[in-house]
């Protein structure tokens, strides 16, 4: 499953691969980042790799990107 999620205090957002969502967002949760998935759809890791790679250009650092929400919706699709 893909999976994006907003930083609770900056104004970023990842995208993430993981197979429970559920779980994955305990795991923020257990490093002190209160996050609920602003969206969630089928994908494999390759998909990831294919959504980091349309965000590129607005990469903070990692997996976390600096732009709209609606760019990370249209990398998703």
């Amino acid at each position: 499953m893909l999976y994006c999620i907003r930083h609770p205090y900056e104004p970023l957002y990842k995208v993430g691969f993981t197979c429970n969502v559920a779980r994955r967002m305990a795991e923020y949760k257990s490093h002190g980042m209160l996050v609920k998935p602003l969206i969630v759809r089928q994908g494999s890791r390759a998909d990831e790799k294919r959504v980091h790679a349309a965000l590129a250009p607005a990469r903070a650092y990692g997996e976390w990107f600096r732009c709209s929400r609606e760019a990370v919706q249209l990398a998703m699709q």
